[in-house]
């Protein structure tokens, strides 16, 4: 699913700001807690999103994060892991 994502969906570029709230929640259950199994698709999810932030500007892209939180309970978790992991901490 995520070569699907990769190859047709992140080719939207801009018009990816228009289905952003649903991509950005898809994407938040990919990030599930890495174990052993599936810790090279947390990688690759991280990556994509990585690209969805070059791709929509980073702004919107951390906005979204934070509207994805509060429109579903069950994304919080992997959306706060995913921002502890991402948001540079002060010195």
């Amino acid at each position: 699913m995520l070569r699907i994502i990769e190859t047709k969906i992140l080719r939207l570029t801009h018009e990816l700001v228009i289905c952003l709230p649903g991509f950005m929640m898809m994407m938040m259950y990919a990030l599930d807690e890495p174990s052993t199994d599936n810790s090279d698709l947390v990688r690759k999810a991280e990556e994509i999103l990585d690209r969805t932030e070059e791709i929509v500007g980073t702004s919107c892209f951390y906005g979204e994060i934070w509207k994805t939180m509060l429109r579903s309970s069950s994304c919080c978790m992997q959306a706060i892991k995913y921002l502890n992991r991402k948001i540079p901490r002060s010195p």
